[in-house]
């Protein structure tokens, strides 16, 4: 230590990693001498002693308290701005987010409503089909109605002539042989062979009922089990058209859609 410096006390007070002050304390007198600067500075006061000595060494104290204050001014603004921006993009995202969810939805809409429709369509013409079989079998019965019942007429006169005829044999038999046992009033002998002739013809005429019933019976099954199977195969085929359709709209959307994101992508870059 210098001559100079030996009536002086040193003090060394670290302000930051980078900055260190010096200051000298003056044993006789009450003055300081700071050095670091080329400036001196006198201040009057007591000396104490231990910290409270070291009181007035801060000689840059305001000056390290406005540098400070901006600083951490700044770094609030810097923080708030950062927050700012990171507030944005957030809600940027969330906003690109909302979007493509609302573009989904509509999708999804889309979709279902031109399926609904289809839906309708179908029944629609289901509905008109079976008006129009329900009138087209309206009108065969109504023929089949008036034509029976010409039958009938008809039938029923030539029963009528039948009867007739034979009640006008039998009466001109009886009056040739008068009423006997052999011979009746309606024009119908009696006799064994005449009962059993009956009876084959009866029996014949049953079994050929049966069969005729029984055929007719295997041929509507079979017209049954044809429009059946005819029916199921419309059905299928309108609903294979039908996913066929909503699955064309679907890729068309898709392909728009993936068009409109490529020109987006383009007008970003």
């Amino acid at each position: 230590m210098d001559r100079r410096m030996e009536r002086y006390f040193l003090f060394y007070r670290i302000v930051d990693a980078t900055r260190v002050e010096i200051a000298a304390i003056h044993l006789e007198g009450d003055t300081i001498q700071r050095k670091g600067e080329g400036k001196r500075r006198k201040e009057k006061g007591e000396r104490e002693e231990g910290i409270e000595g070291a009181a007035p060494l801060c000689f840059r104290k305001r000056r390290c308290n406005k540098k400070r204050r901006k600083e951490e001014k700044k770094e609030k603004e810097d923080k708030r701005k950062w927050k700012l921006r990171l507030g944005l993009q957030l809600e940027e995202k969330k906003n690109k987010k909302r979007e493509k969810r609302g573009k989904k939805k509509k999708r999804g809409r889309r979709l279902w409503q031109v399926l609904l429709h289809l839906y309708f369509l179908q029944r629609k013409q289901r509905r008109c089909s079976e008006l129009g079989k329900r009138r087209e079998e309206e009108k065969k019965n109504k023929r089949e109605e008036k034509g029976g019942k010409k039958r009938k007429r008809r039938s029923g006169r030539k029963k009528k002539r039948k009867e007739r005829t034979k009640e006008e044999r039998g009466q001109h038999l009886c009056s040739l042989h008068g009423e006997t046992e052999e011979v009746l009033c309606d024009g119908k002998e009696k006799g064994r062979r005449g009962e059993e002739k009956e009876e084959k013809g009866g029996k014949k005429k049953r079994k050929g009922e049966e069969e005729k019933g029984k055929k007719g019976l295997q041929l509507w099954q079979l017209r049954l089990g044809k429009k059946k199977r005819k029916k199921r195969r419309e059905r299928r085929e309108r609903e294979e058209g039908a996913t066929a359709v909503a699955a064309a709209v679907g890729k068309e959307e898709e392909e728009r859609r993936r068009e409109e994101e490529r020109k987006e992508k383009r007008e970003k870059r």
